[in-house]
């Protein structure tokens, strides 16, 4: 069990690294032996098979969402549920909902979004980065749905300061990305929905989405998840008026979905050109 849970470490910097796309078959051919342990696992040591199966089930949801496969996510989400609600993991039920409800908005489910993203931090006892980050996701579904500006902005500040008190707390194995980068990015993201309508937003957005971008580390600068951070970085550009600078953002975006090979990336691109009416490339 200990070797599994390095091996999963691994992976997780490695898609860092590479993407989604290298490692999703491994992934999947590691979690037919997670599987079988599980299944012969003797009563004395099956809980704590059961914590670790979970993670693995998770990091597969997880590698599915950013594939795109909306059967495999759902399955792999579904039974990571079940394993850590087996294994009495709290921390590790309100991760897999709140990804759930990633996962409902990249298919525009906002309403299961804002729900899901609500029931994973009403556990107070789940990790603090956690719950900020749920606060977080929150508030841009809020945002995207049209939401009272008063309700977006109380999430934000929920969000803002679950963060500031999460810096002094450990973080979970899956969790090691929410970093104060990570949160400047995902709370710049909110302000550049609400800064569709109003440009004070709109400059927040910028400013923290620059920060967060910039913060990203090296090791992770050609990871998926960063490509959609410059999606919304060029966003807001944009709206700002700066359409060179928008184009040069996405470009980099689309560097990061042709050397993954990311479809879901892809399409966010092709979402955000056609409603900006920009090309991705210079």
């Amino acid at each position: 069990m200990d070797a599994l849970c390095g091996l999963l470490g691994g992976y997780r910097r490695l898609e860092d690294a590479l993407g989604s796309g290298p490692i999703i078959g491994p992934v999947r051919a590691h979690l037919n032996t997670v599987e079988g342990l599980l299944r012969d696992a003797p009563y004395n040591v099956r809980l704590q098979m059961v914590d670790v199966a979970a993670q693995w089930a998770q990091f597969a949801g997880w590698l599915s969402i950013a594939r795109g496969e909306v059967r495999a996510a759902t399955v792999w989400n579904a039974r990571a549920l079940q394993w850590a609600t087996e294994a009495g993991n709290r921390d590790l039920i309100a991760t897999v909902l709140s990804f759930q409800g990633h996962h409902a908005e990249l298919r525009h489910d906002l309403p299961t979004m804002i729900e899901l993203s609500q029931e994973s931090r009403r556990d107070e006892t789940v990790n603090t980065a956690l719950r900020a980050y749920c606060a977080g996701q929150e508030a841009r579904g809020l945002a995207m749905a049209g939401a009272a500006y008063t309700d977006v902005l109380a999430r934000l500040s929920e969000a803002s300061d679950l963060s500031a008190q999460a810096a002094e707390e450990p973080l979970s194995p899956w969790g090691y990305w929410y970093t104060p980068s990570f949160f400047a990015v995902q709370q710049g993201s909110v302000w550049r929905y609400l800064g569709a309508v109003d440009s004070r937003a709109n400059d927040r957005a910028l400013e923290l989405l620059t920060v967060g971008v910039a913060g990203v580390s090296e090791e992770a600068s050609g990871a998926e998840w960063h490509g959609r951070n410059l999606v919304h970085l060029a966003v807001a550009q944009a709206q700002a008026g700066d359409a060179a600078a928008a184009r040069e953002t996405l470009a980099a975006a689309n560097v990061i979905a042709l050397a993954a090979a990311s479809r879901e990336l892809a399409r966010e691109l092709t979402e955000a050109t056609h409603h900006l009416r920009l090309s991705a490339t210079p």
